[in-house]
């Protein structure tokens, strides 16, 4: 039986964070005679800001919230990310003099682009960086595991609990859907696309697993067991609150599973040759 305290305050969250998201942001950041941007930067950062508040009340609360670049022991660096979910007591607070700050591709749990109004080709940008952030966890050196769901050996190729949950949360996107399942690039393999979408606007955009028990049941993961899971949206035509429940359950379940391991430093020094004293 549902929670009916949890149930209120979870559509509490969703009111302000749409409210926050849709208007309020518009209001402080639009100029009111030509509908443009004032401050594009802060515009961004706010909605990034409203977006972490919204996700703190469903993500588990041994992860944190940053913001910046992912790097790996593949002397790898990511572009900027929005949103980067990650365990907070394992990461080293690795940042410049300017506060730019760079989080090991280990203790990272989750990536995520914070968007507004997307073209095609603006989400099939924000779509290929996702997925090539989340091909970086495969070149993990020497995995040291702090949680894992299972007890197979870390394989982000094999396992899709072993790799980086990716998501995007946009305003909409002002395209055919139908055409969402060929935007991704030719290289980018099938298992590194996104997980979840969240568009306010549109619904929330996961995969069809399929049973014999539920036919239209849905799924986190693009590739499962080396199935290629089917594209499938939960409109906005539904109920007001209930695609962004879908959204926020399968974020839970994906952020809870998902392996965190320990950031080797040895592995991202160079050490100097060892001499004969």
């Amino acid at each position: 039986m549902p929670n009916d305290i949890f149930d209120s305050l979870l559509r509490e969250q969703i009111d302000i964070f749409k409210q926050s998201f849709t208007n309020t942001s518009s209001t402080l950041f639009k100029s009111n005679t030509t509908s443009k941007l004032i401050h594009p930067g802060e515009f961004g950062r706010y909605r990034e800001e409203i977006s972490k508040r919204f996700l703190r009340f469903i993500i588990p609360s041994k992860l944190d919230f940053g913001d910046g670049f992912l790097i790996n022991t593949n002397n790898e660096v990511s572009t900027q990310c929005d949103i980067i979910v990650f365990d907070s007591k394992v990461t080293p607070l690795i940042q410049t003099d300017s506060l730019q700050r760079f989080f090991p591709i280990e203790s990272t749990c989750a990536v995520g682009e914070i968007k507004s109004k997307l073209s095609k080709k603006d989400c099939q940008i924000a779509l290929n960086k996702l997925a090539k952030v989340k091909k970086m966890r495969e070149y993990v050196k020497s995995p040291s595991i702090i949680f894992k769901n299972n007890d197979k050996p870390f394989s982000p190729s094999e396992d899709p609990y072993d790799q980086l949950i990716t998501f995007l949360i946009c305003q909409k996107l002002d395209f055919d859907l139908s055409e969402l399942a060929s935007i991704y690039e030719p290289d980018i393999e099938y298992r590194n696309q996104h997980n979840l979408i969240l568009s306010i606007e549109d619904g929330v955009f996961l995969y069809r697993l399929g049973t014999e028990e539920d036919p239209n049941a849905m799924h986190t993961y693009p590739e499962m067991a080396g199935r290629k899971l089917n594209h499938a949206i939960y409109s906005s035509r539904h109920s007001e609150y209930e695609f962004f429940k879908i959204f926020c359950h399968y974020l839970f379940m994906a952020t809870s599973h998902g392996t965190i391991l320990y950031p080797e430093f040895s592995d991202y020094m160079n050490y100097p040759e060892n001499k004969d004293v």
